[in-house]
């Protein structure tokens, strides 16, 4: 009996521990992990995510260990000291010698020069490594905040289809005997429901995942930033017909590329040069009370035998072969796409301000709506109009998000996305 009452104490104290525990997890407050400052503007969720996003960070760390490289490739090797002792015994006498060499190391065929230049290549290469990460993460949270924005507007559509689906089938439930007709309906109306509410689902499930994204990159809270969620622009901007260019981070990070190959080819050819360690050498040789010192230069350089490094220069020109050849691909790549997004934004854009306000579709659906309040439209067309509301604004709202995705591309082709403001 004292058991059962204390497994029932404990139960009861677990479930309100976790009852507890499950509460402050499902609250987010201001303040009690790292995070931006509360925002004022969706300029500010933007400007904190290009602080704040964990991949910027990393990329920065990336760009700072870069740029301890110039220092390591300049050192100057440090003079080496080789010294031989030994002594013995030879007619009856004590006999000794001493052989000592100091040696600089001479590095030929400008092989710290080549350290310098690849180092400086690879401190290039990562910061426009930072600076397209930077692109990414801005295009992402711009995206981002429009269909967040958008994903918001739907549920609540889908939640009014819902209500209006259950109040409908709850009218037909109360008929005490209903007809064939009105039962067929009311399966269908359950399927509908049904439908509905998985639509339901899958936009949850989609905001999760955009409010997710948000707390990664800036540490705020759905109910932070909500306010500044950017609507769907009025009016649209004119492109440049221009060609592509080399100006896009991505290209500028291959171009950094190809010059760290270049590099590597430069530190092989150094390589095949002979690095000698020169230097003044004593000898001092003692036979019994005779003593013989000796001053001379010590030299020590490898002999090209076998080979003068032509495998490592020969494997070192193919990655800057293949550096360059990926570097025109890339380019061949984005002037393309730049075209084509081109394309799909001004006849995406013509079709949006050809389309009316959405505010005067949303009037003939509520004209619609008082009709079947007043008894007037049957419940079948009264649902499906809903329901094509609901598909009429996500259709466009797809439209709005085509526009925007190709807008900012081109902006990220042409290298101007980070200079680019909001809608």
């Amino acid at each position: 009996m004292i058991f059962y009452i204390i497994s029932a104490l404990l139960s009861t104290g677990m479930a309100s521990e976790l009852k507890h525990t499950h509460k402050e997890v499902s609250q987010h407050i201001h303040g009690l992990h790292s995070e931006c400052p509360l925002p004022d503007s969706t300029k500010d969720i933007v400007k904190c995510a290009l602080a704040f996003h964990p991949s910027l960070k990393e990329e920065k760390l990336e760009v700072k260990s870069a740029e301890a490289l110039g220092d390591k490739a300049g050192q100057i090797p440090n003079p080496i000291l080789v010294s031989r002792y030994v002594q013995g015994e030879e007619n009856g006498l004590d006999t000794s010698e001493l052989e000592a060499n100091f040696r600089f190391r001479l590095e030929l065929g400008g092989k710290r020069g080549a350290r310098l230049e690849h180092a400086k290549a690879l401190l290039a290469k990562s910061r426009f490594g930072l600076e397209e990460k930077k692109e990414l993460v801005k295009f992402q949270t711009i995206y981002s905040l429009y269909r967040l924005k958008q994903v918001i507007e739907e549920r609540k559509l889908i939640s009014k289809v819902i209500f209006a689906y259950k109040e409908v089938i709850k009218k037909l439930k109360s008929i005490p005997k209903i007809s064939a007709e009105q039962q067929a309906s009311l399966t269908l109306f359950e399927i509908g429901l049904e439908e509905s509410q998985i639509h339901e689902s899958e936009l949850y499930e989609e905001e999760r995942g955009l409010e997710h994204f948000f707390h990664v990159a800036t540490g705020n809270s759905l109910s932070e930033i909500q306010k500044y969620l950017p609507k769907t622009p009025n009016t649209w901007p004119a492109l440049r017909r221009q060609s592509h260019s080399d100006k896009s981070a991505r290209i500028k990070k291959l171009k950094a590329l190809s010059k760290v190959a270049s590099n590597e080819v430069r530190i092989e050819e150094a390589n095949s040069w002979p690095t000698l360690d020169i230097g003044p050498s004593l000898a001092i040789e003692k036979n019994g009370p005779n003593e013989n010192q000796m001053v001379g230069v010590s030299i020590r350089v490898p002999i090209p035998f076998f080979q003068t490094n032509g495998g490592a220069k020969a494997y070192a020109k193919s990655k800057q072969a293949k550096s360059e050849r990926v570097t025109e691909l890339a380019h061949a790549y984005e002037s393309h796409e730049r075209f084509e997004q081109v394309k799909v934004y001004t006849r995406t854009v013509r079709l949006l301000e050809k389309s009316p306000p959405l505010n005067q579709v949303l009037k003939k659906y509520n004209k619609l709506e008082s009709l079947y309040n007043r008894g007037v439209v049957s419940n079948q067309s009264y649902l499906d109009s809903l329901k094509q509301k609901v598909s009429y604004i996500q259709k466009k709202n797809q439209r709005v998000m085509t526009a925007i995705k190709s807008l900012w591309n081109i902006y990220r082709f042409d290298g101007e996305i980070l200079k680019k403001e909001l809608l």
